[in-house]
């Protein structure tokens, strides 16, 4: 098997992780050639991370994401003949953290799986973004064999493909569309959660390395988890902190790597609400009694996280507490001490600015900790 594998990273401040190591020494010994795309003009610390592994670096100003990354290669393949040099074509980007395992068990079952190709998860299908989406293979990990590659089809998809501008665009534009394509060639995908059914129901509309990755990990085999499931806003937060614990435990994987790179790209804000990790832990060092305000999906996925972390908190606030529920208070009946700290756990800006101005009032602001964002 003569397996081509296409990796793209992209940092903000152009550093590559450990993490990033650990991957391309997994997929390495699965493949004959490794070119690593890095979304940004130059490398400002961690380039031994990649150079070990990769055969061939390219750098690029971040154009369409991974998918503009992946459309420059293949444009360069097609143009010399070389994209007819291998039998599988492999895409994945650094959105994950592994392998857990390694990716042996992946490799080995999808070679025997009657496929023209494959990713690790499927998509059951939903509305994304006010669009119907069928159900589809994942992008951030799929590979691609002989038959696909040399086709019509993808070569026309690749080369007219346009920049996608925003993150909905690339989901659609790359992932859905290609998936689409692909199938209209008679092409058939198959997901490695795929080789086993029964066990684990994805309902239409759920994302199952968000909503499921604890599953995906200990039953299906799943060799990675997915960094947005770490997310405080991830509806199934929980289920990757169990994951995240599942994989501590056992030893699977030196979760310090995980940890640090969650702990550096916290710190730095984006347009969507975030929690500092490091600046959380010195907070909650600093406070001897700590209050989280809001009791629904940030504020109970913060509080899994302190249960991760061993730390404890007294209670949940919320602005009105009628349909009370168990640990929950309103705001303005909680005895609160002038140097309790309050954590405000909300995802929407305006809300979250709205209940600062209100506690402000009560506490200095260094005993009152929120998301960050630009």
């Amino acid at each position: 098997m003569v397996r081509l594998g296409i990796y793209v990273v992209y940092d903000a401040d152009g550093i590559i992780d450990e993490y990033i190591a650990k991957v391309l020494a997994g997929l390495r010994p699965h493949l004959s050639k490794l070119i690593v795309v890095c979304n940004f003009t130059k490398a400002e610390g961690g380039l031994g991370y990649i150079e070990e592994y990769a055969d061939e670096i390219k750098y690029r100003r971040n154009l369409g994401f991974d998918a503009g990354a992946y459309k420059d290669v293949f444009r360069e393949l097609f143009a010399s003949g070389g994209v007819r040099n291998f039998d599988e074509i492999l895409l994945a980007n650094d959105s994950f953290y592994g392998p857990v395992d390694s990716f042996s068990q992946v490799f080995s079952s999808m070679d025997k799986l009657d496929c023209d190709y494959w990713g690790l998860t499927k998509y059951p299908g939903g509305i994304y973004e006010g669009l119907e989406i069928s159900p589809h293979i994942q992008s951030y990990f799929m590979c691609f064999r002989r038959d696909v590659v040399s086709s019509k089809g993808f070569y026309d998809f690749w080369l007219g493909m346009e920049y996608p501008e925003t993150f909905i665009d690339a989901v659609f534009h790359f992932e859905f569309c290609l998936n689409r394509v692909l199938a209209e060639s008679g092409f058939t995908g198959k997901a490695y959660t795929e080789r086993e059914t029964g066990r684990l129901e994805v309902k239409y509309g759920e994302n199952p390395y968000m909503k499921y990755p604890y599953e995906l990990l200990k039953d299906f085999g799943m060799p990675v988890i997915k960094r947005k499931a770490l997310d405080f806003e991830n509806d199934g937060f929980s289920d990757a902190i169990a994951a995240f614990s599942y994989i501590d435990r056992y030893k699977k994987f030196d979760v310090s790597m995980i940890r640090n790179h969650l702990m550096r790209t916290s710190q730095r804000p984006g347009t969507s609400p975030a929690f500092d990790l490091g600046a959380l832990q010195a907070f909650y060092g600093r406070h001897r009694n700590i209050y989280i305000y809001g009791a629904g999906g940030w504020g109970r996925n913060l509080a899994a996280y302190f249960a991760y972390k061993g730390w404890e908190f007294k209670k949940f606030i919320v602005s009105d507490s009628s349909g009370r529920k168990e640990n929950v208070i309103s705001y303005d009946e909680a005895e609160l001490d002038e140097s309790d700290g309050i954590i405000i756990a909300v995802g929407k800006k305006k809300v979250i600015e709205e209940i600062y101005g209100n506690v402000s009032k009560r506490h200095n602001a260094e005993h009152i900790f929120k998301p960050s964002y630009i």
